[in-house]
């Protein structure tokens, strides 16, 4: 099955493009921090849209999981495989690098998600007007890699439940977040020393 599912990648964006020595896929299966690495069958690097829904129809057929990159500069493992688990396809954006011309009236750009944010910041600004997200890391950072993350961290969430209600004054709401967290204390405190009981010996019941 993975020989097959190479060959069929091959045949979408080349031999040249699908890599699968260990040597050549290990700088794209280990993070920024060296703390963070997994195993990987294959890195593909697609060169436009088409290409990237090929390859993911690819997968899917032959039930490998894929796991979009982009500049593998995260620093806590999200861009690499994980430890446990099935090993997927690494889908690289870094040579999506379509980069248009800027509607100077509208204030957009359309860029690849292989674009380098530095790239991008010049791009802009050379059309009077500046990319509002800039990084340490803009010289490898890619558009689609920050895209990704704040598409993560905007998921809803108990936080964003409460901030949303008290922007909208939403009482009922708020009232709820604060009872549920109140019993998630009281929960984990009975835990803990039902835990510490165990625990030390010296500690009895009265």
């Amino acid at each position: 099955m993975t020989e097959a599912l190479v060959r069929g990648l091959v045949g979408v964006v080349g031999a040249s493009q699908v890599l699968t020595e260990a040597d050549v896929v290990a700088p794209y299966a280990v993070d920024w921090s060296r703390r963070f690495s997994g195993a990987a069958l294959a890195v593909v690097r697609p060169a436009d849209t088409a290409e990237v829904a090929a390859v993911v129809r690819a997968c899917v057929e032959a039930r490998v999981p894929v796991l979009a990159q982009g500049g593998n500069t995260g620093l806590v493992g999200g861009s690499v495989p994980g430890a446990d688990g099935p090993a997927p396809v690494i889908v690289s954006t870094r040579r999506l690098t379509r980069l248009d011309d800027v509607d100077e009236l509208a204030g957009q750009v359309t860029a690849g998600a292989g674009v380098v944010l530095a790239d991008l910041h010049r791009h802009a600004s050379h059309a009077g007007w500046e990319y509002g997200v800039d990084l340490a890391a803009r010289d490898s950072a890619t558009v689609g890699g920050t895209i990704q993350v704040e598409t993560v961290f905007s998921w809803p969430g108990m936080g964003q439940l409460i901030y949303l209600s008290v922007i909208r004054r939403d009482y009922p709401v708020m009232e709820a977040c604060f009872l549920i967290f109140a019993v998630v204390v009281v929960v984990a405190n009975f835990a803990s020393d039902m835990v510490y009981r165990i625990l030390d010996p010296r500690v009895r019941l009265t």
